[in-house]
């Protein structure tokens, strides 16, 4: 059995259940596992691991993607055209909204304009004959390939594009997060 030893008069007791020296009469120390600042530090111990472990393996799930043309995943796009949905959104804002944002869609377009920060791409029809600033949809670089890809482009080529909708403005047009673009 284990034995404690008083702090008080050094006396080596036998009965570790024993809360008084029977020698001296001086409390004895708990052993650490019954003390409640041990338990409260094993469970934040085992939070804090768990959300490092989390984390990190969310982390190795959602990194930048490696392949700038395409994604593997099972999401399915629908295909829509540029113009169309330009269209429905200048006809009647909330129901463009109500339709498209958080859908995933695929289109081809035009590249308008290349943010010089590589944050964004802005596109427009193929279509567009003249310059609108309503008809256009700006795009969301998510990954170093999709940035390499774009780098190597200049206004007026034209792309594939498959993502989601992020969000849709009357005045803004389409927002879209790019889960891949390639030349048609």
């Amino acid at each position: 059995m284990k034995q404690l030893k008083c702090t008080a008069c050094g006396n080596e007791n036998t009965n570790a259940r024993m809360k008084i020296c029977p020698i001296c009469g001086a409390k004895l120390p708990k052993p650490i596992y019954k003390k409640w600042w041990f338990w409260l530090l094993i469970v934040f111990s085992v939070v804090i691991i768990s959300s490092i472990a989390g984390a990190s393996s969310s982390d190795n799930n959602a990194g930048k993607g490696s392949s700038g043309s395409s994604n593997v995943n099972t999401t399915t796009y629908t295909e829509v055209n540029l113009q169309t949905i330009i269209d429905e959104l200048e006809e009647n804002a909330m129901k463009a909204e109500a339709t498209y944002e958080g859908k995933y869609i695929k289109f081809k377009a035009k590249i308008k304009s290349i943010d010089s920060d590589g944050y964004s791409i802005t596109v427009e029809p193929t279509t567009a004959d003249e310059w609108n600033i309503l008809d256009r949809a700006t795009c969301y670089i998510k990954t170093d390939a999709q940035t390499s890809f774009i780098m190597n482009k200049s206004v007026g080529d034209t792309v594939v594009i498959k993502g989601k909708v992020k969000s849709v403005g009357d005045f803004g047009g389409y927002y879209i997060n790019i889960d891949s673009i390639e030349n048609p």
